[in-house]
């Protein structure tokens, strides 16, 4: 089927707000309406509102051209560019600078989404990034970027198609950050609020099975960092870190699209790359290993072989098992400013329960992260999936009804 192609502008609004522009009119609140987006609340097709800014409503109101609603789709253009998510709300949020808004007129708005997120867009979107320590693609040639327009009724069949794998995709996500929660809800009632050694204290049921209820002390002592169960420990970091051998370094330039092994980079994507060299940082789901970010402090649980750009250091512990050391130290260390942040890291003064209760502890929450990693492998390969089917949906090379019947036969 012989596609019309036109440029995004022609079918689409594409906006940007100027950051002096922002800066003269808007500051952040604690308790605005409005949500500003900027770069980092856009990932991996979503926006990600883990960490966000707010704006006042009366605000975002002096810049009418920059709010965003419902059906628009925001586009990242400068630092991690290309970075897509689809807006399903009304008069929630507004642009920051960095990001560019995407409004549809006379197309799909999920069609559009869907393309805009595909390899076939971003290669095009990635043509015009120019710059070398901070790519940016300007606004002009944006608009220039080809979109393949079959007609409305396959636009929203495509649209529907698609929807099925980012619906799981979606379950996927939401139910592994359930579990994730219920990990760290665990390990903060044990090692922070430290809940049940107060319950043995006060002489009540720490409502834990007997062989670990039996593993936390009765009382508590001071220590140089304030009060601590009895018998535990305050280390820093570094004395119980080992960092793990890398073998061969990556970058932008040595890494390839596709590959056995990922490459580790420092920004919330996570993944720069592949490679297929026999040299990597070993891990499984019985011997996972932890990576901390030097500049941007993100940290990361592996449970395969992986590689890593510079500044991206593997972390095991010496005595301690990997996921109770990954709990324990995440998040302690927060990014300040573009600058090498390990020292700091490793220097952190922190409490730690004798082994066998931290192996307990283990035990009790692996299966929750073998089930995250099992449901992130799952979406990795609906995702690629999806992105294989979608230019020959969108071609017509295969019929909606032979998609559907392999959705179907395939449990989607």
């Amino acid at each position: 089927m012989e596609l019309s192609k036109v440029s995004l502008g022609d079918v689409a609004d594409v906006t940007k707000l100027a950051g002096f522009e922002f800066t003269k009119h808007v500051q952040y609140v604690s308790d605005g309406e409005i949500i500003a987006i900027r770069g980092l609340n856009v990932k991996n097709g979503t926006l990600d509102l883990s960490d966000i800014k707010r704006i006042s409503k009366s605000a975002s109101d002096q810049l009418p051209r920059s709010k965003i609603y419902k059906n628009n789709i925001i586009i990242t253009y400068t630092g991690t560019i290309g970075e897509v998510a689809l807006v399903t709300e009304d008069d929630k949020f507004h642009l920051a600078p960095n990001v560019a808004v995407v409004r549809p007129r006379d197309i799909h708005p999920y069609y559009l989404y869907c393309y805009m997120r595909s390899s076939l867009f971003r290669r095009d979107f990635e043509k015009f990034a120019v710059g070398s320590t901070q790519q940016t693609v300007p606004m002009k040639n944006i608009r220039q970027i080809e979109i393949p327009t079959p007609s409305q009724h396959h636009q929203v069949e495509v649209g529907r198609i698609i929807s099925l794998f980012d619906d799981k995709i979606e379950l996927n996500q939401k139910m592994n950050q359930t579990l994730e929660d219920i990990a760290k809800a665990i390990f903060k009632s044990w090692f922070v609020d430290f809940d049940p050694v107060r319950a043995k204290a006060e002489g009540r049921p720490t409502g834990l099975p007997a062989e670990i209820s039996d593993l936390f002390p009765d009382a508590f002592e001071d220590s140089e960092i304030g009060e601590i169960p009895a018998g535990w420990n305050i280390f820093k970091v570094g004395e119980r870190a080992v960092r793990q051998k890398v073998g061969k370094l990556y970058s932008n330039k040595t890494v390839q699209d596709n590959g056995e092994i990922p490459v580790l980079d420092q920004s919330d994507n996570g993944i720069i790359g592949y490679h297929s060299d026999d040299t990597f940082v070993s891990a499984s789901l019985r011997d996972p290993v932890f990576t901390f970010a030097n500049h941007t402090c993100k940290m990361r649980i592996l449970f395969e072989n992986f590689g890593v750009i510079q500044n991206v250091i593997p972390i095991k512990s010496d005595i301690y098992p990997t996921l109770w050391f990954y709990l324990r130290t995440l998040g302690i260390k927060k990014f300040e400013e573009y600058k090498g942040h390990i020292p700091d890291f490793m220097d952190t003064a922190l409490c730690f329960p004798e082994v066998p209760l931290a192996i307990a502890f283990e035990g009790v929450v692996q299966p929750i992260f073998q089930r995250i990693h099992f449901a992130e492998k799952e979406s990795k390969v609906l995702s690629q999936l999806r992105d294989t089917l979608l230019p020959k949906l969108i071609s017509g090379e295969l019929r909606i009804s032979d998609a559907e019947k392999f959705l179907e036969e395939a449990g989607i």
